[in-house]
C-alpha cells in the first residue's frame, strides 16, 4: 500500500514538473545550456492509450544521436512507450525534429540495431552490458 502511494505522489510531481519544464524546453532554450547536454521535449503516443504525450528528458548529443537514460528501466512508462512505438518526435533547440527510439534495456534486445549508425551500434553493445548490471535503460534517438 504504501508504494502504491508513493507511485501515485511520485507521478503527481512529474506532472507539476513537466507542466513547467515542457513549455521552456520546446523554446530550445533548455539545450545545450542547462545541462552537459541539455533537456529535450520527446513527443510520442501512449502504447495502451494512444494518448499523445510530452515530456522533458535530459540527454546528450553524440555526434546527432541523441542519448536519455533512466534509472528506473523496470518502471519507465515512457521507455515501454517508445520500444512499443519507436518512430517519435523530439523539440530540440526550438524544432520538432523525427526520430526513431532504440531502447536499451535490461534483459532486452535492441530491435533493429542493425539500421542504426555504425557508432550508435558500438554504443548500444556497451549500453546494454551497463543496463543488466545496473537496472537502467537508455533511449538512442537517431534521426529520421
Amino acid at each position: 500500500m504504501a508504494a502504491t502511494a508513493y507511485r501515485r505522489m511520485e507521478a503527481r510531481v512529474f506532472r507539476v514538473v513537466n507542466g513547467v519544464v515542457v513549455p521552456v524546453a520546446r523554446t530550445g532554450l533548455t539545450f545545450p545550456f542547462v545541462a552537459p547536454g541539455g533537456i529535450l521535449v520527446l513527443e510520442m503516443k501512449g502504447r495502451k492509450t494512444g494518448r499523445r504525450i510530452e515530456l522533458p528528458l535530459m540527454a546528450a548529443n553524440l555526434g546527432g544521436v541523441m542519448l536519455a537514460a533512466t534509472g528506473r528501466a523496470a518502471r519507465s512508462q515512457w521507455l515501454q512507450n517508445l520500444a512499443a512505438k519507436p518512430s517519435v518526435q523530439v523539440w530540440l533547440w526550438g524544432r520538432r525534429r523525427p526520430v526513431h527510439a532504440y531502447v536499451v534495456a535490461p534483459g532486452r534486445r535492441v530491435k533493429g540495431a542493425r539500421n542504426m549508425p555504425v557508432a550508435a551500434q558500438l554504443l548500444a553493445g556497451a549500453l546494454a552490458r551497463v543496463a543488466d548490471v545496473l537496472d537502467v535503460g537508455f533511449a538512442l534517438l537517431v534521426p529520421r
